[in-house]
């Protein structure tokens, strides 16, 4: 009864969210046993274990999937809310009758409670007192009885993300349901939770998680850091996956060509992330200067190349003209003579001083022009 008042009063309190399930209203029973009916939005397609299991090759569905699910824990964390048992059971997934493009609620927040407030600046150090949480999914500060922080979402959500990519089965006996959570294999075959392995020490391999997803991979074991202190935000995940997802629409329009390896970065911080405007200013008037300087020197090597070449071009055919005109026009051969024996033809041009010889010899076997 106090859990149900609980996520009650969580609810109500709540402002609409596009991935958290809406409360339609409630029903009290007093008759015993008493009991609180809360009646949420019907999501149609089941639990994310379901769909995932149902749809285990949909790789962008999953995408889109794990965005909604960091766009709506950041929502809770900044209405200073920790929800605390974030597992695929308790994410429902809306619109059956569209595989392809899945829209996630979270639901039930029996386990969710207000922060205590230590400092309205630093959200991700809000601690909580209770115990809560799934086995599967609960976090490893938690399980050595420390004070839970909004991190443990964090965690849950990041263990989540691994399993949807990996369609993780902890339970494969037969006649059992499938249940979607990461685990290791104990010696004795048995699923054991990576929250329990990592508060007793352990590890996990990098190399066997998400192998097809680099740069979620690595944003999800920054996520489920053993030290609660360095596991990032939930506004930070937010915005790696959107910087991943933006990255991911740009190298899918140059595949045309092949696949574009974008390697396994993955921004930290907003700095990083927005590139600054004052070297983008900076970088483009640099250019621009660049090109004007290169198109006027093509100019100049171009002029410099052209202009000798069509001087002699202009000098040839004034001079044969002016020849001709002389031969023509002229009543005898003294100019033509007068021309070559004065060199006023230039050096360059003996060609045409060896062809004015020879009308001039040719001339003189016809009487002189009347």
């Amino acid at each position: 009864m106090d859990e149900a008042i609980g996520e009650l009063n969580t609810l109500e309190n709540l402002k609409h969210h596009d991935h958290i399930a809406q409360l339609i209203g409630h029903e009290v029973v007093f008759t015993p046993p008493s009991c609180i009916w809360l009646f949420l939005e019907f999501c149609e397609g089941g639990t994310l274990g379901d769909y995932v299991f149902r749809n285990p090759q949909n790789v962008a569905a999953k995408r889109q999937l794990t965005f909604q699910l960091a766009d709506a824990v950041a929502f809770l964390h900044s209405q200073h809310i920790v929800h605390r048992d974030l597992k695929p059971q308790n994410l429902m997934i809306k619109d059956k009758t569209s595989p392809e493009s899945p829209i996630l609620k979270v639901v039930d927040f029996g386990q969710a409670t207000v922060c205590d407030r230590l400092d309205p600046t630093k959200v991700h150090e809000y601690f909580t007192g209770s115990l809560g949480g799934t086995p599967y999914y609960i976090a490893p500060e938690a399980l050595r009885g420390h004070n839970w922080t909004t991190a443990v979402d964090i965690f849950s959500m990041g263990l989540i993300v691994w399993a949807m990519f990996d369609n993780l089965n902890a339970v494969s006996n037969a006649g059992q349901e499938p249940y979607l959570a990461p685990f290791v294999k104990r010696p004795s075959g048995y699923p054991e939770a990576i929250g329990t392995v990592l508060a007793r020490g352990g590890s996990v391999d990098h190399n066997v998680v998400m192998k097809n997803e680099p740069k979620r991979r690595n944003l999800v074991f920054m996520m489920i850091d053993a030290d609660y202190k360095k596991r990032p935000t939930a506004d930070d995940v937010f915005n790696n996956l959107k910087l991943v997802e933006d990255q991911n629409d740009q190298n899918e329009s140059y595949q045309g060509s092949g696949n574009v390896d974008t390697g396994p970065n993955v921004a930290t911080s907003q700095n990083e992330r927005e590139p600054n405007p004052c070297l983008q200013i900076f970088a483009t008037i640099f250019l621009s200067l660049l090109y004007c300087l290169i198109q006027l020197f093509k100019a100049v090597v171009l002029i410099i190349i052209t202009i000798p070449f069509v001087l002699a071009l202009i000098l040839l055919l004034f001079c044969a003209f002016f020849m001709s005109f002389c031969y023509i026009c002229c009543n005898d051969n003294k100019c033509i003579t007068y021309i070559v024996k004065f060199k006023m033809v230039p050096p360059a041009f003996d060609y045409y001083k060896n062809i004015c010889s020879r009308v001039i010899n040719f001339q003189k076997s016809f009487p002189p022009c009347k």
